[in-house]
């Protein structure tokens, strides 16, 4: 250890410096060894991350109604329907970034919630649909000759267009990973459809009573 000289003129004082040196200099020491020991957490929080990222599956097998094994993410983020439906999907809180909207929309009490899709046509527009950058195409359609055309764009999953609503939105539920959103909306769906029907027997029945007698 180097000897420090102190002058016999200020001792207190070089004495004090000195002090406030070393109490400082352990200081910063502790901060450094702080600080990388943060950072060394850090970094194995990162690293951690990175291998629980790395062995999360992004992608899974599906296999559709004609029977193909499509390749799927887990979760879209860019979902274009071809079909007559969307609505199904608007029920499971999914929207999708464009859709068949030029022949239903005329037809639909819920034509306000579609203004932010795109419409991508029927016949579908092939430019459009590929200008969305789709990460999931759902095909609802009859023209089963598209499908192959389809696939080149985005992983292409073709959905059973006879079933009946709630088994639809029950499939959707599964692509998707919504289940819980399609048994929630069927729950909320039969009890407005039994408060209805109490209504219109309420309002009915006096009128039946009248017509009897």
């Amino acid at each position: 250890m180097q000897h420090i000289k102190i002058s016999p003129r200020f001792p207190v004082l070089t004495s004090v410096m000195l002090i406030i040196a070393i109490v400082l200099s352990a200081c910063s020491s502790q901060e450094n060894g702080a600080q990388t020991s943060l950072t060394a957490g850090q970094a194995t929080n990162s690293t951690e991350q990175k291998e629980t990222a790395s062995t999360t599956p992004t992608t899974r097998e599906y296999t559709d109604f004609q029977k193909r094994k499509v390749t799927i993410p887990v979760n879209p983020q860019k979902i274009v329907y071809v079909g007559s439906d969307p609505g199904d999907l608007l029920a499971l809180g999914v929207r999708p970034a464009g859709a068949s909207l030029s022949v239903i929309q005329s037809q639909i009490v819920y034509a306000d919630l579609t203004k932010d899709i795109i419409d991508i046509g029927y016949p579908v527009n092939l430019e459009k649909l590929t200008m969305l950058k789709p990460d999931l195409i759902l095909f609802d359609n009859w023209d089963v000759k598209t499908i192959d055309t389809l696939a080149k764009i985005a992983p292409t999953v073709v959905l059973n267009s006879e079933l009946a609503t709630f088994e639809r939105m029950q499939e959707l539920g599964k692509l998707l990973g919504k289940t819980k959103e399609a048994d929630r909306f069927k729950t909320l769906y039969d009890e407005k459809a039994k408060q209805m029907k109490a209504k219109l027997d309420v309002d009915i029945k006096p009128e039946r009573q009248q017509q009897c007698c």
